[in-house]
């Protein structure tokens, strides 16, 4: 795989407040936001985005999760086939499959939009992402 660039929509939810947004895809073919997120440890997923596609492991979770608005529960494991983020195929990833709802909320109040995942520094690292703002693309270096 070579280096490869990811187009971003950067959202300003308040004044000087911005947000990075991207497309996730599931392999049925599911759209949605991911937010890329440099402090998350791990990339999510909004529970309620899961689709057939995802395989979620209902007894095994190693993630231990939390955020700036204290522990989230009920963390599992999903093991999709592959996703796509900004039209870029990832497969052999583990994603935390959490309830996104009060992230959800918030948006929906200030931009009218949901979040069906974010992308944390999981995936970031592997791949070495330079997020550029300038140009609004992440690179991956493979």
């Amino acid at each position: 795989m070579n280096d490869f660039e990811i187009p971003f929509e950067l959202l300003e939810l308040e004044d000087n407040s911005f947000h990075i947004l991207c497309q996730i895809e599931l392999p049925s073919g599911k759209t949605g936001n991911m937010v890329i997120d440099t402090g998350a440890s791990k990339t999510v997923i909004d529970s309620q985005f899961v689709d057939d596609t995802v395989k979620v492991l209902e007894n095994e979770s190693d993630i231990k999760s939390g955020g700036l608005g204290g522990a989230i529960s009920d963390t599992q494991i999903g093991e999709p086939e592959f996703i796509k983020i900004g039209g870029i195929s990832f497969e052999n990833i583990r994603l935390a499959v959490i309830d996104l709802s009060s992230i959800n909320e918030l948006y929906m109040q200030e931009c009218n939009r949901e979040i069906a995942a974010l992308l944390g520094s999981d995936l970031l690292y592997k791949y070495n992402a330079i997020i550029d703002y300038g140009r609004k693309v992440i690179t991956f270096k493979a």
